[in-house]
């Protein structure tokens, strides 16, 4: 990871720095599917939702720049099942992006070590992410990182 970068839990105080960076995110999945799936206008509420909500459920991490910049983020949950999982409660990587001009610096891998601990201390043994199927970049990323796929949600208009 580059040396100017920090990983930290994410404050009220960062919200605005992540207001940009989720738009830039929303932007890139808005380009990878179906017109009007992508609705920006909630990126304040999600942002609120994982810095404010209850801390027990949801934590933000943020990677932040020798500068204050915001580099990336890692959005995340718990999640309860009671379905065909082995563990009633997993935790789920919600959002996770870093900045265009931070990519490729290994800031996701850190972000995903950073979470992983968290969930650990929080007693958890499995965690789980979406991604969209044909966002091959972050697909190839996240197997690199570990992850296998599952599941394949499917959407279509109604």
């Amino acid at each position: 990871m580059d040396s100017n970068i920090s990983i930290r839990a994410a404050a009220n105080e960062d919200f605005e720095g992540l207001l940009p960076l989720m738009h830039e995110f929303l932007d890139h999945q808005q380009v990878l599917t179906p017109e009007d799936m992508i609705d920006k206008e909630h990126a304040d509420r999600i942002i609120l939702k994982y810095l404010n909500g209850d801390p027990g459920k949801y934590f933000t991490l943020v990677a932040v720049a020798d500068n204050g910049e915001i580099a990336g983020c890692c959005m995340s949950s718990l999640e309860e099942t009671e379905e065909i999982l082995k563990d009633d409660i997993f935790g789920e990587i919600k959002y996770l992006f870093t900045a265009e001009q931070h990519r490729s610096k290994g800031i996701g891998q850190e972000l995903i070590e950073a979470a992983t601990i968290e969930f650990q201390r929080r007693g958890l043994k499995l965690m789980s992410l979406d991604v969209l199927v044909n966002n091959e970049g972050a697909v190839a990323f996240y197997r690199r990182a570990g992850f296998v796929p599952v599941t394949c949600s499917m959407y279509r208009e109604i």
